[in-house]
């Protein structure tokens, strides 16, 4: 008995797949290693409802897998939910999430205390309206697959809105959108139409559309018709739909009370997946894994994106964490290709790293890269995952990321390096550099206003870059430590402008006081005096930092990177003697440690190194060094040079 009751229950864990343990032990390498789960696991953690005052019952999808918009992606949901309507952002293409068989994958809420959410797969939602639109023609095409299933969902009763923003009359013969409105006998043309002081495109339409708003030239600009047993509502003015004005609001209910009148809503709970901090709701449906590197595109992305991130987006990880290292999660990065033209999101390092790209083309790509990488590099943290200390400059996170973009752009890209620095020179040459006092705005809410995204950034960008020419680009790491290790005991404080600056003076080893107040920064001290740093007074000289004109102020102060390489290194005579006492990155150790092998190099003597962050200030000459090309260079019968340490960093040469 004892024995068939075994057999039983050995039989029983076969069947149902997995004990509870075993479940456990699934999510928790799925979260670990980026798996996406399988769907009977993600059945189990249902999306929690949506937080509506009123419920209509009926579920939208808004698709983003052919333009991905901020406000469609994050402003548009919240404002249906306000109106009754449940709807979900997706990146996934229609083909995949109109499957009534099929699945999407999703965050599931498996631990929100901890803030655990796995991706997993689950059972594909019903849907009453399906909101498409583009104004890029470039962006991924509406296929004909796409195309029928639209066609086949409206003439079964459900409800479509397709909206589109002004484009090139020239792009609007081959516009793919184009071929998915042919099917409801409607067309945009290229004859623009004014209206509300802004130009749109008009319809060309059949009898049976009935215009509802006409441009200047009498063609219309929105439509809408009957189709089999549902409705299509067609137009562009993107702004309206979107707006939380009086007007806006009327239009949306109007139009989405109409797609609803004839139709059954879905019902129950409102359970459909929201974002979790992150960009749509709904994740694309591929995937390709590149050494850990977690990456999710739709069927329709440009697949040299693909090889974009194949060949570079390594590269760019490891230069960032360079400049600015960061603790590290167990889990992998996810990226996200979305669909579109310029912009992106990140998760911070408290989710598994996600980072979100909207692009087309590859220069676009890495820019939004550096940009949305450098959100995911959160500074140190105490115990309970919080971030010591908040700088008094509002959004310092896009201010401090728009600066790792700039010099990602320096470092990769030409065309955009001219960009990012012609706006910030404009600046640094008016008046306003000198007159914009960057610690006003911290007590006066309409300075701010000014100071976010605009001028201030760029004269903080101005302060990194000199204090990067002056202390190497690592200093930025240290003064987030300082920070951390200075106001552990107080996570959520508001630091002033002078305490700041004391944690950079320390992070530098100068009195940067003189520095800020030489740029017109209102500080009530004009200089450090002595700090308690651990325990110790500290007591600094002042910084000489003249402020000189601007420069490349987005670039990567290294100008020279990796000058010395195998190209130039080849033009040199035979035998050379190389001495590099300058800076570590102007070198490709790569390339050196070949042509020392092949003899091309007769003697080298360096005083920095390539790779030199790990060991800096750090006495190695009683450690192993876990770095393979500084152990095969310490080895060279060629290498010369001293037996010390040079300039403080840890290891030893010759």
């Amino acid at each position: 008995m004892i024995i068939r009751c075994l057999l039983m229950l050995w039989i029983t864990v076969l069947v149902t797949g997995c004990t509870l343990k075993d479940e456990e032990q699934i999510i928790t390498e799925a979260w670990h290693s980026g798996e996406t789960l399988p769907v009977e696991i993600g059945k189990k953690y249902p999306p929690v409802p949506i937080a509506m005052t009123i419920d209509k019952g009926y579920n939208v999808l808004i698709d983003l897998s052919h333009q991905c918009s901020f406000n469609f992606m994050w402003g548009l949901p919240d404002m249906l939910h306000q109106k009754g309507f449940r709807s979900v952002s997706s990146q996934a293409s229609l083909g995949s999430v109109l499957d009534e068989k099929g699945v999407s994958r999703i965050r599931i809420p498996y631990d929100p205390e901890r803030k655990i959410y796995p991706f997993a797969w689950y059972p594909n939602f019903r849907y009453n309206v399906i909101i498409t639109f583009q104004n890029d023609p470039s962006a991924p095409v509406y296929t004909e697959q796409e195309c029928l299933l639209l066609k086949d969902f409206v003439s079964e009763g459900g409800g479509l809105i397709i909206l589109a923003d002004p484009v090139k009359a020239e792009q609007v013969d081959n516009w793919s959108l184009n071929r998915l409105l042919k099917n409801f006998d409607a067309s945009y043309t290229k004859d623009y139409q004014n209206y509300k002081n802004r130009r749109h495109i008009g319809l060309a339409l059949s009898e049976q559309w009935i215009p509802w708003e006409m441009g200047s030239d009498s063609l219309p600009i929105r439509a809408y018709r009957e189709y089999g047993k549902g409705r299509i509502a067609v137009g562009t003015a993107l702004d309206d739909f979107l707006s939380n004005g009086e007007a806006g609001s009327a239009f949306v209910d109007q139009i989405m009370d109409w797609l609803c009148e004839k139709q059954v809503p879905v019902g129950g709970e409102p359970r459909l997946p929201q974002t979790m901090g992150g960009g749509g709701a709904i994740y694309p449906e591929l995937e390709s894994v590149i050494n850990g590197m977690v990456t999710y595109y739709a069927p329709t992305v440009n697949h040299t994106l693909l090889e974009c991130i194949k060949k570079e987006f390594f590269r760019i990880n490891d230069t960032l964490l360079q400049w600015y290292p960061s603790r590290q999660t167990e889990e992998p990065m996810f990226l996200v290709l979305s669909a579109g033209s310029g912009g992106g999101w990140a998760v911070n390092s408290f989710f598994p790293k996600e980072n979100g790209i909207i692009s087309q083309d590859s220069a676009s790509l890495i820019s939004i890269y550096g940009h949305e990488l450098a959100h995911t590099l959160a500074g140190p943290v105490n115990e309970k995952g919080q971030a010591a200390g908040d700088v008094p400059f509002g959004n310092q996170g896009e201010a401090h990321a728009g600066w790792f973009q700039g010099k990602v752009e320096a470092l990769y890209n030409e065309e955009l390096r001219q960009h990012a620095n012609k706006k910030c020179e404009d600046f640094f040459r008016s008046s306003e550099f000198r007159q914009l006092d960057l610690k006003r705005y911290t007590n006066d809410g309409e300075y701010a206003k000014q100071f976010s995204y605009g001028a201030g950034w760029y004269k903080l960008w101005y302060i990194w870059q000199r204090l990067d020419d002056t202390y190497g680009n690592t200093w930025y790491a240290r003064w987030k430590h300082i920070q951390y290790t200075r106001w552990k005991n107080d996570p959520m404080r508001l630091l002033t402008w002078e305490e700041m600056i004391e944690d950079m003076s320390l992070a530098t080893g100068h009195d940067l006081f003189p520095f800020f107040i030489s740029l017109n920064t209102g500080l009530e001290r004009r200089e450090m005096g002595e700090v308690i740093y651990e325990g110790k007074k500290v007591k600094l000289s002042g910084a000489v930092i003249p402020i000189i004109e601007p420069g490349n102020v987005c670039l990567n102060p290294i100008e020279n990177y990796k000058m010395i390489n195998e190209e130039s290194l080849d033009k040199m005579k035979d035998g050379v003697v190389l001495i590099n006492t300058s800076r570590g990155k102007l070198i490709d150790t790569k390339s050196l440690i070949k042509r020392l092998e092949q003899g091309k190099i007769g003697g080298l003597g360096l005083d920095v190194y390539e790779d030199e962050e790990e060991f800096f200030l750090n006495d190695m000459s009683n450690s192993y060094i876990r770095d393979e090309e500084l152990s095969i260079l310490l080895t060279m019968p060629n290498d010369i040079g001293g037996k010390g340490r040079a300039n403080g960093y840890g290891y030893r040469m010759g």
